[in-house]
């Protein structure tokens, strides 16, 4: 999925392209005072798409009549036309380039052709070129009012499907299963979890490999032991393809797990998870495909009247070797 700060490129891109409707030829040439013309402008913003993703990403000179218009350039006043045409083909080469962006690529720096890293990273770029985008809209609309022109545009416009507030897809998946997970059912987790996922749970469960093993050996028995949890993150945040959460269980202590005597009175069982998200190569839906989980086991034996402390001491008191015989 194209990332964030593209579409919001890709938004900027579109208002801008909105300001040239009954521009003439002529006032596209005009300076008025000392500002530039609003063909510089637009081979201003192309030249800089250029430089940035064409040249020092791709190594790529597509258009060289926008070079007249860069940073620190002599005022000109180069034909409308010929501007836009040049900023249309650096935005479709560009693309190539930026559609292929993904989270990780975000704090990652290009290179000038001296090898010298170019200073910001692409995150950052990305802002500096959407930013750059609203500055010159609302310059070249200045201008515009001030060549009489009318009927400019009142407002930003409406959001068009690029420009939309779309959630982490990683966040959004880990908020489904759960919806599937407090359930407690088995046989819904394979909507949600690659078959060769990995679950890697505390010391005295351990890990589970693919979704059977998950359902089964683990699910299994602790949804029978506590038959009508609920899970609630009250922390859950994302990057990229991971998404973290911490929150608890709330439930009843039914059914005796992991040895545990069980109380038959409700309980709080905490937790914390890590979940990597991957494409499914079979489907090509993205799906969870490692989970990293710590449970307060020690939490639970507190809550069923255990002294803590004094279980801890007794386990230290003696050598691993006293507990081969507990089975």
């Amino acid at each position: 999925m194209t990332h964030k700060l593209v579409r919001d490129l890709k938004f900027a891109r579109e208002k801008f392209s909105t300001n040239f409707e009954n521009l003439s030829a002529e006032d596209a040439t005009t300076r008025v005072g000392n500002a530039n013309s609003i063909g510089w402008i637009v081979g201003h913003l192309a030249n800089f798409e250029q430089y940035t993703w064409c040249e020092l990403a791709l190594q790529k000179v597509v258009n060289e009549d926008v070079m007249v218009c860069g940073f620190g350039k002599p005022a000109s006043t180069p034909s409308l036309e010929s501007m836009l045409n040049g900023w249309r083909e650096i935005t479709a080469v560009s693309n190539t380039y930026l559609d292929s962006l993904t989270e990780d690529d975000m704090s990652t720096t290009l290179s000038r052709p001296d090898g010298k890293p170019y200073g910001e990273n692409i995150g950052s770029m990305l802002y500096r070129h959407i930013w750059h985008y609203w500055y010159h809209i609302g310059e070249i609309q200045g201008i515009r009012q001030a060549l009489g022109h009318e009927n400019q545009p009142q407002f930003i416009g409406r959001m068009s499907a690029e420009a939309k507030h779309v959630p982490n897809q990683a966040k959004q998946l880990v908020d489904d299963m759960y919806g599937g997970m407090n359930q407690n059912v088995l046989g819904l987790m394979q909507k949600y979890w690659k078959q060769d996922m990995i679950w890697e749970g505390p010391a005295g469960i351990g890990t589970m490999n693919g979704i059977d093993e998950f359902e089964h050996v683990y699910r299994d028995p602790f949804i029978k032991a506590f038959p009508d949890k609920h899970a609630t993150d009250i922390v859950r945040i994302a990057e990229g393809n991971w998404v973290a959460g911490t929150g608890y269980q709330d439930t009843t202590f039914a059914e005796d797990w992991l040895g545990l005597k069980a109380s038959g009175e409700n309980i709080r069982m905490r937790y914390m998870d890590f979940w990597r998200v991957e494409q499914d190569e079979e489907t090509g839906d993205r799906k969870l495909a490692e989970n990293l989980v710590l449970i307060d086991i020690l939490g639970v034996l507190e809550q069923t009247g255990y002294d803590i402390s004094k279980v801890l001491k007794f386990i230290g008191s003696k050598p691993p070797e006293f507990f081969d015989a507990i089975e």
